[in-house]
């Protein structure tokens, strides 16, 4: 059971490649190939290659390659079936099943029961009723509720609900919507439903309107098949064009603040889950964003969170930034007060982190009046966030600001900034160790390579032709492996091939269509391996060949050296 094969290959040659993996990474041209930033790990030198002619990618670096489905797997995190009708829906291509149809999975069952629960929600949000009441009282419009699709949970009735419609009580467990004892886990709570980047929800974050010792102030969906608070940001399904547009995000860390600003007209803003920030969420903004401004309280909890913060997205080469909003204020109250113009204005003025560090320690704690210790404690928790910069130039221009505003001399700033830098540097320097063994290809087997896997009505050809050369050279496994396969399930399987054959596929610019010419190429490649073999053998066993044997050898290199002479 499953997508008919015609349907997945007719996917993959509808799909472009280039515009595709374009709409997450920025594309420049080398040669007939494309090539960008990994968007799968950190780099700062491109490494993450596509080639549209046989429609593959390949990193060099982290190694990640496939085709168009395999990429939106890895980016999406999403399994095979999932990427698959992704992709489907995406361009309007009909699925088309095998005669046996197709059972939906475990995560279908959920985001089914998840999509009715918000319906119930929103079904119970009434206008007048309390809780409509107080998202209105915080400036909340009724425009901005139908947006966001906001409800309400009651003290009780949701599993009943969901039963009557069908659902079976285990999946309505396992989508979160449950605690122990068939107890409804939102309860008395206004709801924002929290979507993927499909618009498909995947869980519930809920805001208590009633004070209470015991219940926490906002309640989020468990983890689930389908919801990780680590790999999610609130409001990103919204935003995330408006923030690819604009190059820059801002993070708050409330749904609340979304919903203002969202409504005012600032647009390019991602909510927190309650949770910390995670290299996910991290990674998850690097593929929309390259700057990214924090929100975060102005006291020492605030102070901390956006150092954290700063250093799991300075790892992943982001510029951070910190707005510095007026005592007392958060996004909600500033925007509502002043206005969108006004919040953008403070984004102008943000600040870099080690230099909003820096004015908060002269500006909120007095730095000049502490005591020489509490300098220096201050001064290395400055050198620690500019050590997390991994441009030197930037650090420098850092250092020379920094050391202006604390009226400290440059030099000292930079030996110490060095000896952070040596003994903890948040930075890790990837370095690529060579593999032990690795199959080290020349350019004349690389292009027999290419020119087989896009060119499969000629192997029987090529096959004849090679026999009894081919088996002499480094290539020769990864010959035989393409063999086997015909081109159009290349791109398919690509997961499954060798390392080495992958790079090959993604990576030569060009390859020459003339057969006769790799033929010729390669039998003399290996004829010149032969001799190099013989010659190797005569050296080595030169005192326990027999003469007969050393003749042996000798009348075959003179033969093989006719043959080449011959091509």
């Amino acid at each position: 059971m499953g997508f008919s094969p015609d349907f997945i290959r007719e996917l993959k040659s509808l799909i472009n490649i280039e515009d595709l993996i374009g709409e997450y990474v920025k594309l420049e041209r080398a040669g007939s190939r494309l090539r960008a930033l990994c968007p799968f790990h950190s780099e700062k030198t491109p490494s993450f290659y596509v080639n549209p002619d046989s429609g593959l990618f390949h990193c060099f670096g982290c190694k990640a390659s496939g085709d168009v489905i395999s990429f939106v797997e890895r980016i999406e995190n999403l399994d095979f079936n999932e990427a698959v009708k992704f992709l489907a829906e995406k361009y309007n291509i009909p699925i088309k099943y095998t005669s046996d149809g197709y059972d939906k999975t475990e995560k279908d069952a959920i985001f089914d029961v998840l999509q009715e629960a918000q319906n119930y929600y929103r079904q119970n949000l009434k206008k007048d009723s309390k809780p409509y009441k107080y998202l209105t009282e915080r400036g909340i419009l009724e425009e901005t509720i139908e947006f966001l699709k906001l409800g309400f949970a009651p003290e009780s009735g949701v599993i009943n609900y969901l039963l009557k419609k069908g659902f079976d009580r285990d999946v309505i467990e396992k989508a979160g919507l449950t605690i122990s004892g068939g107890i409804d886990r939102f309860r008395k709570r206004i709801m924002f439903p929290i979507f993927n980047l499909f618009d498909k929800v995947v869980g519930f974050g809920g805001r208590i309107i009633e004070k209470s010792e015991n219940a926490p102030k906002y309640l989020n969906s468990p983890t689930t098949p389908v919801f990780e608070k680590k790999t999610l940001l609130y409001g990103l399904n919204f935003s995330k064009d408006y923030i690819r547009k604009r190059d820059f995000v801002i993070l708050v860390e409330g749904y609340m603040d979304f919903a203002s600003l969202f409504q005012n007209g600032v647009f390019e803003v991602a909510a927190a889950l309650g949770t910390a920030f995670t290299e996910r969420h991290a990674k998850l903004i690097r593929r929309f964003a390259s700057k990214v401004y924090l929100s975060f309280d102005a006291d020492q909890a605030g102070l901390k969170a956006a150092i954290r913060s700063f250093e799991i997205l300075a790892n992943e080469g982001l510029f951070v930034y910190a707005i510095d909003l007026p005592e007392g204020e958060d996004p909600d109250s500033f925007v509502r007060k002043f206005g969108k113009e006004s919040f953008y204005i403070l984004l102008e003025g943000a600040n870099e982190i080690p230099i909003f560090l820096t004015k908060y320690f002269l500006n909120k704690e007095d730095f000049h009046s502490k005591s020489l210790r509490e300098k220096l404690e201050s001064i290395k928790l400055i050198l620690e966030t500019v050590s997390k910069i991994d441009d030197r130039v930037r650090q420098g221009y850092y250092v020379r600001e920094i050391a202006s505003m604390l009226d400290v001399p440059e030099n000292n700033l930079l030996s110490e900034l060095k000896k952070i830098s040596d003994k903890n540097s948040f930075r890790t320097y990837v370095k690529q160790e060579e593999k032990k063994g690795k199959v080290l290809f020349s350019e004349e087997e690389k292009a027999l390579l290419c020119f087989i896997a896009f060119n499969s009505q000629k192997k029987s050809e090529i096959d004849r032709e090679l026999k009894g050369y081919i088996e002499t050279l480094p290539c020769y496994p990864f010959y035989q492996k393409l063999m086997e396969l015909d081109y159009e399930i290349i791109g398919h399987i690509a997961h499954e091939l060798p390392e080495e054959l992958k790079e090959i596929l993604s990576s030569v610019d060009s390859v020459t269509s003339d057969l006769r010419v790799i033929l010729k190429t390669i039998k003399r490649l290996s004829i010149k391996k032969q001799i190099e073999n013989i010659n190797e053998k005569l050296k080595t066993f030169a005192d326990s060949l027999t003469d007969d044997e050393k003749l042996m050898l000798l009348n075959q290199k003179v033969q093989l050296q006719k043959d080449f002479h011959k091509l």
